[in-house]
C-alpha cells in the first residue's frame, strides 16, 4: 500500500468508540518492534522514519498507518487505530473470508489480516490490521502527473467505471470511495485500500461505521447507512472528475483540484444551484461534461439508496482528442505539446514531440503572375538567344553585343522576380515564421523562468525545512547523548548492587551452611556424650579417674590426640590438652580411631537441612540488608527514570523560531507554488500555441521551395517561347 489517507475531513460515526490510544503513543511504542509487536514478521521489521527519527504515521479517521520493511525485503502496512467499534473482529473476519472467495482477476484486493493483540502499546495489547504494502501511486500524485495526458486520463476514468461494476458484481461496497483510498500500479491497474467500512453480503443488516469522506458523499447519507449502495454516489463523483480532466485539464487550476477533492467539493452537492463546479462542467460546451453535470444535480434530488450504480456501459464516455473531429487536430497537437510531469514537476519545458498538423507536404507554389514585364523580358530573353545563333555563325557585331544583352536580361529578370508576387508572397510567410520562432522562443523562456522560479522555492522551503530539522536532530542527539549517560550510570549503579547483592548471597549461604554444621555436631556431641571413655577397653580405672578430673568422661570430651615423645595428649574441642598419664601412644591412637568410629556410624542419620524456623531466623538477620538493597535498586530505576523524563521534557526553545520559520516557509511556498502552478499552466499553453503556429508557419513556408530564379527563368524562357 503505497500511502494512505482518511482525511481529516471525513465524518464518520463509530458504533459504540472503544478506548484506543493516540497516535503519538503507537509512534512511541514502534521505535522497538520486537517489543511491541506478536506477529514475527512485524516484530523482525524496521518502520519508515521520520527526518527526526521518528516512526512516519498516516494519520486517518480511524487509524494511523505505517509502513514497516522486513529483513526478507517485503513491506507491510499497520493500521493501528485512534477509534474503534465493539465488532471490529466480526466485521474484519467476514470481509476477510468474502474477498478470499472472489476469483483471482480481482486486482484490487490487498491482502489483510486483523489481528486482535496486534501491537502493545504502554503493557496493553491493541488490535491492528496488517497489510500487504501494495505498490501503486496515489490518486491525487497520478493525476497531476498526467493532467496533460487526456488520453491516460479517460483511460483511468474507464478502468475506474470497471472497478466499480466489478465491486458491485461481487457484492462489495467500499464505503469511502475518495481519492486517499484509490492507488495506481504502475501496469493502470486501481488498488483500493483502507477496509473499515466495507460492506460484504455477511454483515447485512448491521448499521454501518462511517459517513465517508464528505467530499465524496451524497448529502442524503444517514449515520448507519449500509449496503450495497454506498459507493452508487461517490462513484459518479470520481468518475465525472476524471472524465472532466481528461477533457478540459485547466478544470484543475481553476477549480483548486487537489485540495482534499478532485474537482467537487461539499459545498457543491449541498448547494448545486451555486456550484461552480458544475457550473465549469456546464461551460465548457463539451457533450459529455454537460452530461455528466446533468447527471449529478439529478442524482443530489433523488435519495442515496435510489442513486443508480456507475457501470461501463451506462456512463457517458470521455470523447478523446482522437475521436474529435478533424477541425479539432490543433487542441491534439496542444495535448502532446503539453504532456508535462505535472504543474511545477522541475522538468525541462522544451517541447519536442508535437505532433505535426500535417501529414502531407504542402502543394508547391509555382509562378503563374506572367504579365506584360515578363513579356518583354522574354522579349529581350529571346533577343540574347538570337545574338548567340548570330554569334554562331560568325558574326562579330553580334557577337560583341552578347554579353551587354545577356546581362541586361539577367538583371532585369532578377528585378521582376524579386517583385514577383509568388516571391512577395513567400518573404510574408518568411517574416511570419521569424515572428512564430521569436513567440516560440519568448514562451520557452517564460516556461523555464517559472519553472526556475518554482525550483527556487522548493529549495527555500526545504532549506528552512532542512535547517530547522538539522536543529532538532542536533537538539535530540543531546538529549539522546544525556539519556545515555543516565542509562550508563543506572547501569554502573545496578552492576554495583548487584555485587552486593552476590555478597549478601553468598554470606546467607555461608550463614545456614555454618549453622547446619553446628546442627550436626550438636547430635554428633549429644551421642558421643552418651558414650563414656569406659566403653573403651583399653583404659584401666586409673587413667579414667586421672581423665574425669579434667572433665574428659565421653567419647564427646575430646576431638582428637597428640603425641609428645612417649607422652600422650587427648585434645579438647577449644583446642586444650589434657595429659593422659599412662596412655601409651599406640593406645592414645587407638582411641581416636574408637571415637572415629563411633562418629562414622553417626553420619548417615545426620539431618541434611535445617528446620524451617531456623531457616527463617537466619535468613531473617539478612532480611534488612536485603531489602536495603532492592530499595536502592528502586531509587536508582526512578532516579534514572526522573533524569531521562527531565531531558526529554527540556524545552527546544533553541529550535522554535526555526521551527516557526521552517512552517512558515512552507505556508508561503505553498501559497506561492499555487500561483506559480496557474502561471505555468498558462504558459505552457502558451508556449504550446506558439510551437503549433511555428509547425503552421514551417508548413506553409515548405510550399515555397522551388521559387528560385533559375525557376523563374524557366517559367520566363517558356513564355518567350510561347510568344
Amino acid at each position: 500500500m503505497a500511502i494512505e489517507t482518511a482525511d481529516a475531513a471525513d465524518t464518520a460515526a463509530p458504533i459504540q468508540a472503544t478506548a484506543l490510544p493516540r497516535g503519538a503513543a503507537y509512534m512511541e511504542a514502534l521505535q522497538d518492534p520486537a517489543a511491541a509487536f506478536a506477529d514475527p514478521d512485524l516484530a523482525q521489521a524496521q518502520p519508515v522514519l521520520t527526518p527526526l527519527g521518528l516512526p512516519r504515521p498516516v494519520s486517518g479517521n480511524f487509524a494511523s498507518v505505517f509502513r514497516l520493511d522486513g529483513p526478507d525485503g517485503r513491506s507491510h502496512a499497520v493500521r493501528c487505530f485512534v477509534r474503534g467499534f465493539d465488532d471490529m473482529a466480526r466485521r474484519y473476519a467476514a470481509i476477510d473470508q468474502h474477498l478470499r472467495r472472489l476469483p483471482p482477476a480481482s486486482t484490487w484486493r490487498v491482502g489483510f489480516e486483523y489481528q486482535e493483540h496486534g501491537v502493545q502499546v504502554q503493557g496493553e495489547w491493541f488490535p491492528i490490521v496488517k497489510m500487504d504494502w501494495a505498490s501503486g501511486q496515489p490518486l491525487l500524485a497520478y493525476i497531476e502527473q498526467h493532467l496533460w495526458d487526456g488520453p491516460a486520463l479517460a483511460y483511468l476514468a474507464t478502468r475506474f467505471a470497471t472497478l466499480v461494476d466489478e465491486l458491485r458484481r461481487s457484492g462489495v461496497a467500499h464505503g469511502d470511495l475518495q481519492h486517499g483510498n484509490i492507488l495506481v500500479a504502475p501496469g493502470g491497474d486501481l488498488r483500493l485500500i483502507d477496509y473499515d467500512g466495507m460492506f460484504v453480503p455477511p454483515l447485512a443488516g448491521l448499521p454501518g461505521n462511517e459517513l465517508g469522506h464528505r467530499n465524496y458523499q451524497h448529502p442524503g447519507r444517514s449515520p448507519g447507512e449500509f449496503g450495497l449502495h454506498l459507493d452508487n454516489f461517490a462513484s459518479w463523483v470520481v468518475y465525472a472528475s476524471l472524465v472532466g480532466l481528461s477533457v478540459d485539464p485547466l478544470l484543475w487550476g481553476r477549480l483548486d483540484g487537489g485540495d482534499e477533492c478532485l474537482l467537487f467539493r461539499s459545498h457543491d452537492f449541498a448547494d448545486p444551484a451555486h456550484s461552480e463546479a458544475l457550473a465549469a462542467f456546464e461551460a465548457t460546451g463539451e457533450p459529455v461534461l454537460r452530461d455528466l453535470a446533468g447527471r449529478l444535480r439529478h442524482y443530489l434530488d433523488t435519495p442515496f439508496d435510489a442513486v443508480p450504480p456507475l457501470s461501463p456501459d451506462k456512463a457517458p464516455l470521455p470523447t478523446l482528442p482522437e475521436d474529435r473531429p478533424v477541425d479539432n487536430q490543433r487542441q491534439r497537437s496542444l495535448m502532446a505539446a503539453l504532456r508535462e510531469d505535472g504543474p511545477g514537476a522541475g522538468r525541462s519545458a522544451a517541447v519536442e514531440t508535437v505532433r505535426p498538423r500535417h501529414t502531407a507536404p504542402p502543394s508547391q507554389v509555382h509562378f503563374t503572375h506572367m504579365g506584360a514585364a515578363q513579356a518583354v523580358f522574354a522579349a529581350a530573353f529571346g533577343g540574347a538567344v538570337i545574338a548567340i545563333g548570330l554569334a554562331v555563325i560568325g558574326l562579330l557585331a553580334a557577337l560583341a553585343a552578347l554579353p551587354l544583352i545577356g546581362a541586361a536580361a539577367v538583371a532585369a529578370g532578377r528585378s521582376l522576380w524579386q517583385r514577383s508576387p509568388e516571391v512577395a508572397e513567400y518573404r510574408s510567410k518568411q517574416a511570419s515564421h521569424h515572428r512564430a520562432e521569436r513567440k516560440r522562443d519568448e514562451a520557452q523562456g517564460t516556461v523555464e523562468r517559472l519553472q526556475r522560479d518554482r525550483a527556487a522555492v522548493d529549495r527555500v522551503e526545504q532549506d528552512a525545512l532542512a535547517r530547522a530539522g538539522r536543529a532538532q536532530e542536533d537538539q535530540q542527539t543531546g538529549r539522546d547523548a544525556a539519556i545515555r549517560e543516565i542509562d550508563d550510570g543506572l547501569r554502573a549503579r545496578l552492576t554495583e548492587l548487584a555485587a552486593q547483592e552476590q555478597e549478601l548471597y553468598r554470606d546467607e549461604h555461608t550463614a545456614l551452611a555454618a549453622a547446619l554444621r553446628d546442627r550436626q555436631r550438636a547430635v554428633i556431641d549429644d551421642d558421643l556424650g552418651r558414650k563414656p571413655l569406659s566403653m573403651y577397653s583399653g583404659l584401666d580405672d586409673r587413667l579414667l579417674y586421672a581423665l574425669a578430673l579434667d572433665d574428659v568422661r565421653t567419647a564427646a570430651d575430646f576431638v582428637d590426640v597428640a603425641v609428645e615423645g612417649d607422652v600422650s595428649h587427648l585434645v579438647r574441642a577449644d583446642g586444650r590438652r589434657v595429659r593422659a598419664t599412662g596412655l601409651p601412644p599406640q593406645k592414645a591412637h587407638q582411641l581416636l580411631s574408637w571415637r572415629r568410629s563411633l562418629e562414622a556410624r553417626l553420619t548417615a542419620s545426620l539431618p541434611t537441612a535445617l528446620s524451617d524456623d531456623d531457616a527463617a531466623s537466619i535468613r531473617a538477620r539478612f532480611a534488612d540488608r536485603r531489602g536495603a538493597l532492592a530499595g536502592a535498586e528502586q531509587a536508582a530505576r526512578a532516579d534514572a527514570a526522573r533524569q531521562a523524563e527531565a531531558v526529554r521534557a527540556m524545552p527546544l526553545a533553541d529550535t522554535t523560531s526555526l521551527t516557526e520559520a521552517a512552517r512558515q516557509a512552507q505556508r508561503d511556498a505553498a501559497a506561492r507554488r499555487v500561483k506559480l502552478d496557474q502561471e505555468l499552466n498558462r504558459a505552457r499553453k502558451g508556449l504550446a500555441e506558439a510551437v503549433w503556429e511555428l509547425d503552421e508557419a514551417a508548413w506553409a513556408l515548405d510550399a515555397f521551395s522551388d521559387l528560385t530564379f533559375a525557376a523563374y527563368a524557366k517559367a520566363v524562357f517558356a513564355l518567350g517561347f510561347k510568344r
